[in-house]
């Protein structure tokens, strides 16, 4: 087989290469992973110079990005010219060669300009005779285009986008690089070396730089929103770096942690998590705002109404919760604010703040209006040393856990403290159960925020052994249990119109329990 290609040439280090620009369904048929070539059985483990591929991320993720994006693009791909002949011949060439037999005949032709001569000395056309085609770098990408080209019938019909048709006529660009078949073993050497350097160097992109510069995941687009100036997360506060004195976002957009010293109040990927819950709450169909599965951007209108919610919720917290008001006020207290031992440490945690919003959730879910379920979250005992989030959420060494069941049991365990007079005997019994699953079997339930008789709650506390209902951890005299008022409490739920805007879409599938990547704590 021979393959014709306009081309640049060019040399880093000791290897000559060449760019060209092949038609997707002719780069695909002509080229090759590593494992079909002739052979490749009974080849040892050093000549073996790639990893298996990843079916799963072929299917589920590449096929649908390729062929539901318009704006699908992907970088050059890096490819063996293995056992065949390459030929190059540049542009000055073949001007002079035909310019001279014109020559032979008009002795007073001119030939190519030397400006011309040396600035094209380097593009020209590139011929392969024969060998293989070998795909060393962008595997993946090149087997979802192979998919997508031929239909493969092992993707799923759904993952096929409306742009499936139009992908084999994509220009991808390809970069060639020579096999040198005369020195074999310092050849393959080379190869490898270049093929691990390739792999070891291109570092992914982590979820901080995945959220800031997503164009398609809905949750990213409206955790973003929120860092804008004069949105609920777009204040800004002046700090000093090597003697200047410069402005951050309040948002650390850099890292999924807070180092202890920072005046940054949250992450932005505590952020998106919090989009996330409320995503739920709308009714959004988590798979479509899923970037992965679905490389298309959610309608402006969807955006704008679960933005509503979003910003409504981010902005009752910033101005309820008593130590976020603080801490608005005064953002060079944050890390004092976030200290182990103060009153309000634990709310200043990225993770509390995925924890919040779903705890709200939870509060809501049962008839509490947001505002009241914000107010009563400064009767929590937030100190990040009280016994009651010990190793829920807090491990031994201090630090917070990154799995997404301790997430879900201590919002089950936050909603609990503030909506407890709205849930039932069971719902009470289960949330000791789920606590008692992470400490001991005897512990007992921190007593709530307000305890009322609206759905048998106080019966339960009053059932259970006295040592299974610790005392009040309020941090507020205005939420004292003896005070509380259940007729007036009662009267006012009854008054009180429990909606509140956008409303969750009858018959669209909700989205999964909250929580972290498992790999990315929020600390």
């Amino acid at each position: 087989m021979t393959t014709v290609q306009a081309a640049v040439r060019g040399k880093m280090g000791s290897t000559t290469f060449y760019m060209a620009k092949m038609n997707a369904r002719e780069f695909v048929s002509q080229t090759r992973a590593a494992k079909d070539i002739d052979g490749w059985a009974n080849f040892g483990i050093e000549e073996r110079m790639q990893r298996d591929l990843s079916w799963q991320r072929i299917k589920n993720e590449i096929v649908p990005y390729l062929t539901r994006s318009e704006d699908r693009f992907f970088g050059a791909f890096v490819v063996l010219v293995y056992r065949g002949s390459v030929h190059f011949e540049s542009v000055p060439e073949i001007v002079i060669n035909y310019l001279q037999k014109i020559a032979e005949v008009d002795p007073d032709a001119q030939l190519l300009p030397p400006a011309y001569e040396s600035a094209l000395a380097d593009t020209g056309v590139l011929t392969i005779n024969g060998g293989e085609l070998i795909i060393l770098d962008g595997q993946h990408r090149w087997r979802a285009i192979k998919a997508v080209v031929e239909r493969d019938d092992e993707v799923p019909p759904e993952n096929f986008g409306p742009h499936t048709s139009e992908v084999g006529a994509d220009e991808l660009e390809v970069v060639f690089i020579e096999f040198d078949g005369n020195e074999h073993d310092r050849s393959s050497q080379k190869i490898r070396r270049v093929f691990n350097k390739l792999n070891r160097h291109a570092k992914p992109t982590g979820r901080s730089d995945d959220i800031i510069t997503s164009e398609d995941d809905g949750y990213a687009i409206l955790a973003r929103r929120l860092l804008r100036s004069g949105e609920p997360l777009g204040q800004e506060v002046a700090v000093r770096k090597r003697g200047a004195i410069t402005t951050e976002k309040m948002v650390n957009w850099k890292s999924t942690t807070i180092a202890a010293r920072s005046t940054s109040f949250t992450t932005i990927s505590a952020v998106y998590e919090t989009a996330k819950t409320v995503g739920q709450v709308y009714g959004v169909d988590p798979d479509r705002w899923n970037e992965k599965k679905n490389a298309v951007r959610p309608e402006d209108d969807e955006l704008d109404a679960v933005y509503t919610v979003l910003s409504e919720w981010w902005d009752v917290l910033l101005r309820g919760v008593d130590a976020f008001r603080e801490a608005m006020e005064d953002p060079k207290r944050l890390p004092e604010l976030r200290t182990p031992g103060q009153p309000y440490s634990l709310l200043f945690k990225p993770a509390t703040h995925i924890i919040l919003f779903k705890a709200l959730e939870l509060a809501l879910s049962r008839g509490l209006d947001l505002a009241e379920a914000v107010e009563r979250l400064n009767g929590v005992d937030w100190n990040i040393e009280s016994e009651h989030w010990r190793d829920i959420l807090i491990q031994p060494s201090g630090r917070i856990s990154a799995r997404q069941e301790h997430y879900k049991v201590t919002a089950e365990l936050v909603a609990y403290l503030i909506s407890a007079d709205l849930m039932s005997a069971e719902d009470v019994s289960q949330v000791l159960e789920s606590v008692r699953k992470f400490q001991s079997e005897d512990v007992s339930l921190p007593a709530p925020v307000v305890a009322g008789d609206l759905l048998g709650t106080n019966q339960l506390l009053q059932g259970l052994p006295r040592e299974h209902v610790r005392p009040g951890l309020t941090a507020r005299a205005g939420y004292e249990r003896s005070e509380v008022d259940m007729d007036e409490i009662l009267d006012r739920e009854e008054e009180r119109a429990v909606s509140w805007p956008g409303e969750p879409s009858p018959g669209v599938e909700g989205v999964d329990a909250i929580g972290p990547n498992e790999e990315e704590g929020q600390q």
